[in-house]
């Protein structure tokens, strides 16, 4: 029997491809893609998982059952006797699927670059809202000046212009 994929195995099952992805959490088979393949035995295990069951006759005719999950035990480790004799007790299972490898690899770099976004535009918002502060704060600060010195310029013109009106009554008489 050639590999099957996860939707292939849906269809058959006549599933929806979630209700897959479900069932092989609970296997301990974590799975991203519908393109994902899967091995013959798991098939079999969602066979059997999702086979239709048989209604008893107390029940309703006509109405069907929904299909119930029961919980499946992770799927066994091979390890050949070689393998076994050389890692000890405590080993990783067998080869890692490159589509799961992918998949987990794309996420972690998928919250790094979040993360690494994130901390940018917060130091960027931070040092943006210190610029803005500190103009403006300039800004008032030469306004008010120009206020200040706006009613003493008006004053010595006053003055001058008393002087002069002065000095040329004074020279007149």
């Amino acid at each position: 029997m050639p590999t099957l994929r996860v939707f292939q195995v849906a269809k058959l099952l006549k599933v929806d491809s979630e209700e897959i992805f479900d069932a092989l959490s609970d296997m301990g088979i974590s799975v991203t893609s519908n393109l994902a393949p899967l091995d013959e035995a798991i098939v079999a295990e969602l066979k059997e998982l999702f086979k239709p069951k048989p209604v008893s006759a107390a029940k309703t005719p006509g109405v069907k059952s929904p299909v119930e999950k029961k919980p499946v035990p992770a799927a066994p480790v091979r390890k050949s006797a070689a393998a076994a004799k050389n890692a000890g007790p405590a080993t990783a299972a067998g080869p890692v699927d490159p589509m799961q490898w992918w998949g987990a690899l794309t996420k972690q770099f998928t919250t790094l670059a979040a993360s690494a976004m994130k901390d940018t535009a917060t130091d960027a918002a931070k040092t943006l809202a210190g610029t803005m502060v500190k103009q403006s704060a300039d800004a008032a600060g030469q306004t008010l000046k120009q206020a200040a010195a706006t009613p003493a310029k008006a004053v010595r013109k006053a003055a001058a212009k008393r002087r002069a009106s002065s000095s040329t009554t004074s020279c007149s008489a």
